[in-house]
């Protein structure tokens, strides 16, 4: 209880900063473009040689702030191929969340997302390379949960500039290539209507 009361204390007094910050109007659609670097957590631990567990993606998305405090969005998102030379792995997704998002300022926000990560993964293996792991070439498809964090900051007009943590646990598939902890680390440019 001791803990809890000083946070409940510093909680109320934010809400009436919050307050202010929220009441423009937040209710529009949006877009935007994304790119960053995406790394697979344990993908390359007792690999000798070379190993790529951090490739660059891209993203594009669409979403619309419902309420100064929530937006819905979906994006796509295309990764380069993870692995090592005859091992290759090419992640893409689709993905849905809803933001929660906290109002510091007048162009600034942070906020917390959560959602779904529907993902589709190909699998290139060189046979000769790799010569036990015939059957492991093809794709694989599932759906995992996706949470993160991110920061927006309005610039002139209706542009932004957005930073975005994601976390996917237990990403891909058990029996094509395994299943690892995705994280990946962003910056946007967005465009509200």
């Amino acid at each position: 209880m001791k803990k809890v009361l000083p946070a409940l204390v510093i909680t109320a007094m934010a809400l009436p900063f919050n307050a202010a910050a929220a009441n423009q109007d937040h209710e529009y659609p949006y877009v935007g473009v994304a790119g960053g670097i995406a790394q697979l957590d344990d993908l390359c631990d007792d690999v000798e040689g070379s190993c790529d567990d951090d490739v660059l993606f891209y993203r594009i998305y669409s979403g619309a702030r419902l309420l100064p405090y929530f937006s819905s969005e979906v994006g796509y998102t295309h990764m380069r191929k993870f692995g090592v030379s005859g091992f290759r792995v090419r992640p893409q997704a689709i993905d849905v969340t809803t933001n929660f998002i906290l109002p510091l300022a007048r162009n600034l926000d942070v906020f917390a997302k959560a959602g779904a990560f529907a993902w589709r993964t190909t699998v290139d293996v060189d046979t000769e390379e790799f010569p036990d792991s015939e059957g492991l070439d093809g794709s694989s498809n599932g759906v995992d949960f996706k949470t993160g964090l991110g920061l927006r900051i309005g610039l002139i007009g209706n542009m932004s500039l957005r930073a975005d943590f994601d976390y996917i646990p237990s990403f891909g598939s058990s029996d094509i290539g395994g299943t690892d902890d995705l994280y990946m680390f962003g910056g946007a440019l967005e465009f509200q209507f």
